[in-house]
């Protein structure tokens, strides 16, 4: 395009609305793929939280190094969930 075809258009578009324009195609373009990354974290979370809560989570379980060093995952995991709100 020329820049006399680019000014012609830009002339024509309603500015006023340009930030909406440009949320949606934002939007559009990264939003729902952040979104379904974000679902499949929290899924992928949970499931390990389960898992940990499953293999560790019996108060009869010796605490052992890697007792510890779960837990301490485990902790690590609400965290960051809490600091995400």
């Amino acid at each position: 395009m020329r820049e006399e075809d680019l000014r012609v258009v830009a002339s024509l578009v309603d500015w006023s609305n340009s930030d909406k324009v440009l949320n949606k195609v934002f939007y559009e373009k990264y939003g729902k793929i952040l979104e379904e990354k974000l679902t499949n974290f929290q899924e992928c979370k949970a499931q390990m939280k389960d898992c940990i809560k499953n293999n560790y989570g019996d108060s009869m379980v010796p605490r052992t190094p890697k007792l510890f060093a779960s837990m301490m995952m485990m902790w690590r995991i609400v965290l960051l969930e809490a600091s995400t709100l």
